[in-house]
């Protein structure tokens, strides 16, 4: 599955089948929706076929009525379009069949059925204009535009008069008769002022009742409650009135009025005063003309709310242009021509047939495209990261880039996108705009799913959060702020936490003591708080004299001792038990050196009295190997001497020089090493030994030089010690892995191996003296070979880890890197 993964090719194909798949998809389902608006699932044939078709009539229809009045005969019966136009005023139900109605018409009229004719109606005017665009399948579709027109015209007023009949008061202009729609009456009831606002209802002829209010003396304005006009006979007139014009009701609000009600009370307008008329015009209403309009024989009212009077007593009256209405009648033809480039009715009669047959077809390859999609989605999305040679997932250019910048642009390309899609659906369609639109489209697809594997690869790497500028800010702003900590001495922090703590806590005392107006406690509070700022700060420089005798004692100066004799309760008691510490580690260590010392003075000692008896024996036992002996029991026991005693001899090296490298009384010549050719000329003399143990050695070094600081007589040791401890205790039959490698400032040099015995020691246990893995000691060796390899590391200022899993064992060797010296 790794290797699928990784394949370039698979990759290639999933992507292929993914984009083709998406885009049928969304045709499929766009081609389905189209289809199910024009009922093709719930419609038979001919209803689905008739109202297709029924279109192309609606866009001859506009056509027709454009032409209307012009010879364009032959034109349309190239088209196969067959119909008659009637005005709207003269059109009637049932009048299809009457030739008489029709303004032109190329077909008998008589012979059309109401059940097979189309209406299109619309307006005409000497504006009009015949538009025309592109539809998605490059067809020419008319339409009309008749514009809105109208204009603004001054008509002088020449009188206002009375109407005693009606009770509405006109604006005479031109002979016509403009009502007044807006009117205020101002008078005084029960000594105080009141103002009437009325509005003239068009098609009712009578006045609405609006607003009404009471102004006091005061100035202020109040909504009044008018009372039921009483019965009583010394009712002023004036009370009359004013009841009138309440209209009777609870709040008279809403009540419909003409100014004929007042003669029911025994008033009249002219008892009124002053009013104003439409907010502008103020008279008295004894200066109205009367009339009467029942007894005028041409008495025309306008009853359009298109006018308004202006501040120079002028009708403003706004004219419209109008249009007139107008009925296409049409049908479809029996039969048309269906190889003509002229009749739109083969086009789309083309176009049904081959979806009628594909409408249930369109299901299936909505489905299986569905499936290819999702199926190759989810290839992308596994593959994502994988590489050829690679093990680890591999971030590519995308997938560096911070998400947050990677998300905007992407999401900007998109809506980039989406925007110039929509303005090609307001130009004319052509293959132009077609080809623009579908490289548009792949273009945002391709945009989209990068960035959504870009996505999985952030998430599997776990890098989504890592890789983003908030991230990076607030790990810069958190390193600023542990620096900051780190650096600044124990009494400042101890300094800006008191005074941020103490802030808060002081602001909310604040905030409680304006609230309760109580200075008192704020006072009290602020003695209390003073009193604890003097301790608190005494404890501190306590805290700081004895976390600096700590750091000292920690430093090594043993003989350092912090003054407590202004110390108080246990600060001072911590005091004296630093002071004591620092006597007792140095008894210690001096006791420890003493150790340390002594066992090194006794293995030398020891070593030295062993080694000069074992020097002779061993030159006794190379003289006796060398005399011709006749007994061949003898030579055996001369080669068993010869070996036991080199084997001693070199335990008694190895020890006094792990005794030495462990106390630091080796030399250390530390020099700048090439770490690939030292590597090369040192491991490569094992290869003859390995291959007679069926060992195979694989070495991985960089092409380029890398350069090491290092004693090169104390690391030959240590990888020789590493190489033999690999012969004595490797699978045979098996590999061994030598890799050099950089990182960053590191350079780590790494054997690897199978045990052929059973690893039940951790890698520190590995590295302690006389510990061996071959716990039954059948093999060479003496368990100082890894303790004398960690303790030469030690001295070089290197690294030397052990990793156990299972049987495989792991040495790492990690050094400072250094650059080639000149």
């Amino acid at each position: 599955m790794k290797r699928l993964k990784s394949s370039g090719f698979l990759k290639l194909i999933a992507w292929v089948a993914f984009i083709l798949s998406l885009n049928i998809f969304v045709v499929s389902m766009v081609a389905m929706a189209f289809m199910a608006d024009l009922g093709f699932y719930h419609k038979s044939y001919t209803e689905v076929r008739t109202s297709m078709l029924g279109q192309v009539n609606q866009n001859y229809s506009a056509q027709a009525l454009a032409y209307m009045g012009r010879d364009m005969e032959e034109y349309f019966a190239e088209r196969d379009f067959e119909y008659g136009i009637v005005k709207a005023d003269n059109w009637e139900e049932g009048s299809t069949n009457d030739p008489a109605v029709y303004e032109e018409c190329n077909f008998d009229p008589t012979l059309l059925e109401s059940e097979e004719c189309y209406l299109y109606v619309d307006y005409i005017s000497k504006d009009t204009v015949l538009c025309n665009q592109k539809d998605m399948w490059g067809d020419t579709i008319y339409y009309l535009d008749t514009p809105y027109v109208s204009e603004t015209k001054g008509h002088y007023a020449e009188k206002i008069v009375y109407d005693e009949y009606t009770g509405v008061i006109y604006y005479l202009s031109g002979g016509e008769y403009y009502p007044a729609k807006k009117i205020q009456i101002n008078f005084i009831y029960q000594n105080e002022p009141m103002i009437f606002i009325y509005e003239y209802q068009f098609g009712k002829n009578n006045y609405l009742l609006k607003n009404m209010w009471a102004t006091y003396a005061d100035g202020n304005s109040h909504s009044y409650r008018m009372v039921n006009i009483p019965d009583e006979a010394e009712e002023t007139a004036k009370e009359l009135i004013s009841g009138v014009l309440a209209c009777d009701a609870d709040d008279g609000m809403g009540s419909e009025f003409d100014f004929t009600m007042l003669e029911d009370v025994g008033c009249s307008i002219y008892n009124i005063g002053d009013i104003i008329l439409d907010n502008v015009r103020v008279t008295e209403t004894a200066e109205l003309e009367q009339i009467d309009s029942s007894a005028l024989p041409e008495f025309e009212i306008h009853q359009k709310d298109n006018y308004y009077l202006n501040e120079y007593y002028t009708l403003m009256v706004t004219e419209h242009d109008e249009a007139e209405k107008y009925i296409v009648v049409s049908r479809i033809p029996e039969s048309f021509d269906s190889d003509t480039d002229q009749s739109q009715y083969a086009v789309v009669n083309q176009r049904f047939q081959v979806a009628y047959e594909w409408r249930y077809l369109v299901f299936v390859v909505m489905g299986i495209s569905a499936l290819i999609a999702v199926c190759s989605f989810v290839f992308l999305m596994k593959a994502a990261g994988h590489r050829k040679k690679e093990e680890e997932l591999v971030l590519g250019f995308f997938d560096k880039i911070p998400f947050e910048i990677c998300a905007g642009a992407i999401f900007c390309a998109e809506g980039m996108g989406i925007a110039c899609i929509s303005d090609n659906f307001y130009l004319e369609a052509s293959e132009l705009i077609w080809i623009l639109t579908v490289m548009i489209v792949l273009a945002m697809e391709i945009f989209a799913m990068l960035f959504l594997l870009s996505v999985a690869v952030r998430v599997k790497t776990k890098t989504l959060w890592k890789n983003t500028i908030i991230y990076r800010i607030c790990h810069v702003v958190a390193e600023a702020i542990r620096y900051f900590i780190r650096n600044i001495s124990f009494v400042w922090k101890a300094v800006v936490g008191f005074v941020v703590v103490d802030g808060l806590l002081m602001f909310f005392v604040f905030v409680l003591a304006c609230n309760s107006y109580s200075e008192e406690i704020f006072f009290i509070c602020l003695l209390i708080d003073a009193v604890i700022a003097v301790i608190y700060f005494v404890v501190i420089v306590q805290m700081n004299q004895l976390q600096e005798a700590s750091k000292k004692l920690a430093q090594g100066n043993l003989d350092y001792e912090t003054d407590t004799s202004k110390m108080f309760w246990e600060f001072k008691k911590h005091g004296d038990n630093l002071n004591k510490i620092g006597n007792g580690i140095s008894l210690a260590v001096e006791e420890r050196m003493k150790s340390e010392h002594f066992k090194t003075e006794l293995i030398t000692n020891v070593s030295h009295d062993i080694k000069t008896p074992l020097t002779s024996i061993i030159n006794y036992v190379d003289l006796l190997g060398k005399e011709d002996l006749q007994n061949e029991n003898a030579s055996e026991y001369i080669e068993v001497l010869q070996r036991q005693s080199s084997k001693l001899k070199k335990l008694i090296e190895d020890l006094v020089e792990a005794s030495k490298a462990s106390t630091g009384n080796l030399a250390v010549n530390m020099e700048t090493l090439e770490a690939g050719v030292f590597l090369t000329q040192t491991v490569g003399e094992f290869e003859e030994k390995f291959a007679a143990n069926g060992l195979e050695l694989i070495i991985h070094k960089p092409e380029e030089p890398v350069y090491i600081r290092a004693d090169g007589r104390h690391l030959w040791r240590v990888v020789d010690n590493l190489m033999n401890n690999i012969l004595k205790y490797a699978q045979p039959l098996s590999r061994v892995y030598v890799h050099l490698e950089e990182f960053g400032s590191q350079v780590t040099l790494t054997f690897r191996n199978m045990s052929k015995d059973p690893l039940n020691l951790t890698g520190e246990e590995l590295k302690e003296r006389f510990i061996r893995g071959d716990k039954s000691r059948n093999s060479e060796g003496h368990g100082l070979g890894l303790a004398i390899a960690q303790s030469l590391m030690d001295l070089m200022k290197a690294e030397l880890t052990i990793h156990v899993d299972g049987d495989l064992f792991k040495v790492i060797l990690t050094f400072a890197k250094r650059e080639e010296e000149a």
